[in-house]
């Protein structure tokens, strides 16, 4: 499923690739599988818009809250302000 193959992403890589098929829809696949790490990027991205609106939406929004958790979590231990 998306949401598995989405979760061994880094939190940053995770945002980029929900964004990406929240603006872009499909096309996202394609826009992100031109990246250097675009292959799992983009395939992710395309699994995601795929996914039925009524899913999707609240999935996404679960994955991004959990995202800016780790990512204040690792910034905090790093010390930075």
């Amino acid at each position: 499923m998306a949401s598995d193959a989405l979760q061994t992403l880094p939190p940053r890589e995770r945002v980029l690739a929900i964004v990406a098929a929240l603006l872009d829809g499909i096309e996202a696949e394609s826009y992100l599988g031109t990246d250097l790490q675009g292959s799992s990027l983009g395939r992710i991205a395309g699994e995601i818009a795929c996914l039925p609106i009524e899913i999707r939406i609240p999935l996404l929004g679960t994955i991004l809250r959990r995202c800016i958790r780790e990512l204040r979590a690792s910034k905090n231990k790093r010390g930075v302000a």
